[in-house]
């Protein structure tokens, strides 16, 4: 009996079903294991081996999903929506696998086109098995022309870490392996359920058809001038459209209706292509753009003769592919499967590997480890813990609550939100808390936050919040609660948070002269004059991109500003290359820059975002980063990157230094994105005062703001 985990990866469910065929024959020669894999796989696999005795484990772990548009793979926008899981990827998914291998010890690992594990395998000199249809791209002699394209490139750099002990790829196609991977690779039939091995064909007078791609928004139009009938899978309904039969998934019904069909339409996902060949069903192929895998396979569907292929579905082609289905089902008779080939080669390379392993060095030392740290460690922390969450929590429990209603407020309201909002909770703080906006016209306003403390004190100063580039009004919550918190029953505040142009709930504007510092400056100096006492003094504190704007609303409110707060800023000379945007600070990027946003289109209403994820994240944390772009929608970004570019603030910071505003500077030691080092040396020279934090990086409104709200408080 072997201990093996088997991990199964890959977007689409035919990783899954392809899995539990191999699972199942694993299960029956008795060894154990232990099952990673994510999504809708997870679940699949979940509801399968529920009641499985040797299944020790089935665990979920993180994955990627695609973003497919118009029946096209976007790479762009899949990295930009998939950016949250970086973390579950490469750290989560790595502490999830390690701490199974010190608890169960397998033997042998066995991957269904999940990355992480292999690696894991060679990592720990656990031996390895891939199983998948993928390693085809690479691993056989295919049509050249796939070669030479980009798309072929970035997929060979992904499948040649599936590189194991042993690998088999199932397949129906007609290419031999390439010479160097003959000694340890084998092409082997395709892997089919168990209700596809001995199906009664009963061939009822239909064309099923099944997207895994719901963007595919030509597909029921095409459809519909056909004389055919059409069941039709992937849009997740029940109805009927003329000709057209919507189904909603399901497992028995799809192979009921898959075994009955005359032909099949489908993407180029192998599983389902693979038992239409099995079951001798013609194929028609509207492969999703740009995904390698997929083309490859309609275009060797169409060569060897088994169906036809197409880059987007049309009538011509559907008619000519209905006519010749008679030719196509004379190819698909002539092709002999094997069923039993995997497993009995399956079986030996198991029993040779799990047999022939011998515990690394490595791994008995991280056991010893684990061992020592759970014992003389872990236990000890455990114990002490318990007494310490439980004070943590109930001092921070106000804190938490408060910032909670604060977010819920920011944001636009859901029913997540709702939970933590309360009737009572404004009086409890002693803050008033009102949302507002300044309504440009009826597609364009300029939202922002005003809070009012009710503090047993005469004294009331105005403090105005902006916000760097990619940020939002929710960043400086934890800021303005430190210094409530600090100035309690001795200050009170009117607190202003603004999200500038495109970023948070403000709206993206079409015209681009709308983003400058001084348009910005203008609609925030209306906001000023709306929610302050005129002629009032006001306090100003702008971080990074919100500190530029800073100087330029200065010098529109003159003396009324007291003080100057310029957080992580560089309001000096860009001559420097050190110390400013070099790579954006040219003609050629800056011309892109504005071509790129007039190509962009406006997006709805963005959403305030909880920056807490992110404190004590690098300066250039591009998880943090993809969040930027997502929240402040790529016209926003661009435009904003497009006036930092060449919008200079110098000749007003200059005139800044000659009148009675005064003027703070708060810089972070550890900033990479302005050097402190280059930040002192001209601070020095301008006679600027600058106060330095010595653990902080570009982000303090994060990583310092206790320590910011004692210097603002200090100071005021």
């Amino acid at each position: 009996m072997t201990t093996i985990f088997y991990s199964v990866g890959g977007e689409g469910m035919g990783h899954a079903t392809r899995s539990e065929v191999v699972i199942r024959h694993l299960l029956l020669q008795g060894h154990n294991l232990i099952i990673f894999s994510y999504e809708r796989a997870f679940d699949y696999l979940k509801e399968s081996f529920k009641t499985e005795k040797n299944i020790l484990e089935l665990v979920k772990i993180t994955g990627i999903n695609f973003v497919h548009e118009k029946n096209k793979f976007e790479l762009g926008k899949t990295i930009i929506k998939e950016s949250k899981k970086i973390h579950g990827l490469l750290i989560k998914n790595l502490f999830i696998f390690l701490d199974r291998i010190l608890k169960y010890k397998p033997s042998l690992i066995i991957t269904d086109f999940e990355p992480l594990s292999g690696n894991i395998a060679r990592l720990l000199k656990i031996p390895l098995i891939c199983i998948d249809n993928i390693s085809f791209i690479t691993k056989c002699q295919i049509d050249n022309k796939f070669k030479n394209s980009i798309d072929w490139k970035f997929n060979e750099q992904i499948i040649k870490n599936f590189d194991g002990n042993c690998n088999f790829i199932t397949t129906v196609f007609d290419a031999p392996l390439k010479e160097k991977y003959k000694n340890k690779t084998y092409l082997v039939g395709p892997i089919i359920r168990e209700c596809f091995n001995n199906a009664e064909e009963k061939e009822k007078n239909f064309v099923l058809v099944y997207q895994t791609s719901k963007s595919n928004n030509k597909l029921s139009g095409i459809l519909k001038q056909s004389d055919e009938k059409y069941i039709v899978y992937g849009f997740n309904k029940d109805c009927i459209d003329k000709n057209l039969t919507f189904k909603k998934q399901s497992r028995d019904g799809f192979a009921r209706d898959l075994i009955s069909c005359k032909a099949i339409i489908t993407n180029g996902g192998f599983t389902l292509i693979s038992e239409a060949v099995i079951l001798k069903k013609p194929i028609y192929s509207i492969p999703i753009k740009r995904q390698i895998e997929q083309e490859m396979n309609g275009y060797y569907i169409a060569k060897s003769g088994f169906g036809t292929c197409s880059k987007e579905i049309n009538k011509g082609d559907l008619n000519e592919f209905l006519d010749n289905l008679g030719e196509y089902r004379k190819n698909l008779s002539r092709l002999r499967y094997n069923k039993n080939e995997l497993f009995s080669l399956l079986d030996k390379k198991v029993n040779h590997l799990a047999n022939s392993y011998i515990e690394p060095t490595r791994l008995r030392m991280m056991i010893k480890i684990k061992k020592i740290y759970d014992s003389l460690i872990r236990q000890p922390l455990n114990i002490i813990g318990i007494s310490k969450r439980t004070k943590d929590w109930i001092a921070s429990d106000l804190y938490l609550a408060t910032k909670a209603y604060l977010i819920s407020k920011l944001s636009i309201k859901s029913k997540k939100h709702e939970r933590c909002q309360s009737d009572g909770m404004d009086e409890i703080l002693d803050l008033d808390i009102i949302e507002k906006n300044l309504v440009l016209n009826s597609n364009e306003r300029i939202s922002y936050g005003l809070y009012k403390s009710h503090f047993k004190s005469d004294k009331c100063f105005n403090l105005l919040f902006l916000h760097g580039l990619g940020g939002n009004k929710s960043v400086f919550i934890d800021l303005m609660l430190k210094i409530l918190e600090i100035s309690k029953e001795k200050i009170n505040f009117r607190i202003l948070m603004v999200d500038l142009a495109g970023h948070g709930k403000s709206t993206n504007f079409k015209s681009l002269e709308k983003y400058n510092f001084l348009s910005q400056s203008r609609f925030i100096r209306k906001i000023v004059d709306k929610e302050f006492e005129k002629c009032s003094e006001i306090n100003l504190a702008g971080h990074c991109f919100g500190s530029f704007i800073a100087i330029k609303l200065t010098t529109l409110l003159k003396e009324r500003v007291k003080h100057l707060f310029l957080i992580s800023s560089n309001p000096f000379s860009p001559k420097s290359k050190k110390i400013n945007f070099g790579l954006i600070r040219n003609k050629v990027m800056q011309k892109s820059l504005k071509l790129l946003f007039k190509k962009v289109k406006l997006p709805k209403n963005l959403i305030n975002y909880d920056y807490k994820a992110y404190q004590k994240s690098a300066d250039y944390n591009m998880r943090r980063i993809f969040v930027d772009i997502k929240n402040t929608s790529l016209k926003g970004y661009f435009a904003s990157l497009y006036y930092l570019s060449f919008d200079s603030i110098y000749d007003d910071f200059q005139k800044l230094l000659h009148q009675k505003t005064k003027i703070i500077m708060i810089h972070g030691k550890k900033d990479r994105v302005f050097p402190y080092k280059e930040i002192e040396e001209k601070a020095k020279k301008g006679d600027v005062k600058l106060v330095m934090l010595p653990e902080s990086n570009h982000l303090p409104v994060l990583n310092s703001s206790g320590k910011l709200a004692e210097i603002i408080l200090g100071e005021l």
